[in-house]
């Protein structure tokens, strides 16, 4: 305690700056949680489409099965082949029920993620081409330079409770 009140100022500047470094990491988490989410989104979006191909496919092999079985009714298809052909069917199906239920357990985390509930009906991404070109020159790791301030910030706050003990 100096007549000066050089450690009143050095502790509220040291507040401040904890004030600071705490606003740092609340963007931090903000950050975190917005690409967290965007990488749901991309991860339903991908597997919706999965599933809209293997929708087709199924299709596709439900009318093979019915041209194999009238070709065995002729007597013109393969040895083996109708079985074939219905094994295959059944992969797909199988194929088309686990990317399914991937697609609801993400959804669910999305919802999870942004506190809404999920529709009854179901979801289904909605194609939207507006997004624009991708951004031309270099760009920036905003996380890179957010993780330096943090540092350099407990730093000068380190800093700051030795010059203030002193």
């Amino acid at each position: 305690r100096d007549a000066w009140g050089s450690s009143l100022r050095a502790s509220i500047e040291q507040a401040d700056r904890s004030v600071g470094l705490s606003q740092l990491a609340a963007e931090q988490q903000l950050e975190n949680l917005s690409l967290s989410g965007i990488e749901l989104y991309w991860q339903a979006y991908a597997i919706d489409n999965t599933v809209d191909e293997l929708e087709a496919s199924v299709s596709r092999f439900s009318r093979l099965l019915t041209y194999t079985k009238e070709r065995s009714m002729v007597g013109v298809a393969d040895v083996g082949e109708l079985e074939r052909v219905q094994a295959d069917l059944e992969q797909q199906k199988q194929r088309l029920s686990a990317a399914r239920s991937s697609f609801k357990q993400i959804v669910t985390r999305v919802a999870g993620l942004l506190k809404l509930e999920v529709p009854q009906e179901g979801v289904k991404i909605r194609e939207d081409n507006k997004l624009g070109a991708r951004p031309s020159g270099e760009l920036t790791n905003h996380k890179d330079l957010r993780q330096y301030r943090i540092v350099a910030t407990q730093a000068e706050l380190s800093l700051l409770a030795e010059q203030s003990t002193l």
